[in-house]
């Protein structure tokens, strides 16, 4: 019974995997991305760009509290302009993450819209929430994140920032990492929002040309 469940478990495992390799190679070919399919049983990898933003797509070894290893796929979305502050904004599903990090303080931004369950960190004098003020349409990019049915996370360190995702289903349907692909870009697009107060002075300069 054991030895039978055992195969069962790898022929479905394989046939996943195969799965996944299919699709996976299908919507690079599509988006023009550079595909790597790895061995036999390994997970491929995707790299280049969508609508213009830097993406990564890769499997990633984690272990859990009882030593129990699984392979995730991740997939991250680079910003193009990137923020004036250092902070990871992520789910409680990526506590791993954020503890790898080691950014010792937590932060909150006071707003109805900022998810409570949110784990933020930063630097004592980095001030990330002010950041987030300074656009309503940031805080809506946090919420949106982190209703996203895997475990996500947003990083800015000053010279690169990115939109992660993690999660074990091999998301095989290329129709299906589009969908996931531009709810992440969306994403991104509203954290690269301009700060209300330019805004403001831009819209102030133009009047005053008119």
């Amino acid at each position: 019974m054991f030895v039978l469940m055992a195969i069962g478990f790898f022929l479905w495992s394989t046939h996943t995997l195969f799965e996944q390799k299919r699709g996976w190679k299908v919507y690079a070919k599509k988006l023009n991305l550079n595909y790597v399919a790895g061995s036999m049983m390994q997970s491929p990898s995707m790299a280049g760009e969508i609508k213009g933003y830097r993406v990564n797509f890769y499997p990633q070894i984690t272990e859990n509290s009882q030593g129990q290893r699984s392979t995730q796929n991740v997939i991250e979305v680079f910003l193009n302009n990137i923020p004036d502050t250092l902070c990871v904004v992520a789910s409680p599903g990526f506590s791993d993450f954020v503890a790898a990090l080691d950014l010792p303080e937590p932060f909150n931004v006071d707003d109805s819209h900022w998810p409570k369950n949110a784990l933020a960190r930063s630097f004592e004098d980095e001030m990330p929430q002010s950041w987030f003020m300074e656009n309503k349409d940031r805080i809506s990019a946090i919420e949106l994140l982190i209703k996203l049915p895997f475990e996500t996370a947003f990083v800015a360190d000053g010279e690169q920032a990115f939109i992660a995702i993690r999660t074990p289903n091999p998301i095989s349907d290329p129709k299906k990492i589009n969908q996931v692909v531009n709810k992440i870009i969306q994403i991104v697009t509203l954290l690269e929002s301009e700060n209300q107060e330019a805004k403001t002075e831009e819209g102030s300069e133009d009047d005053h040309v008119k």
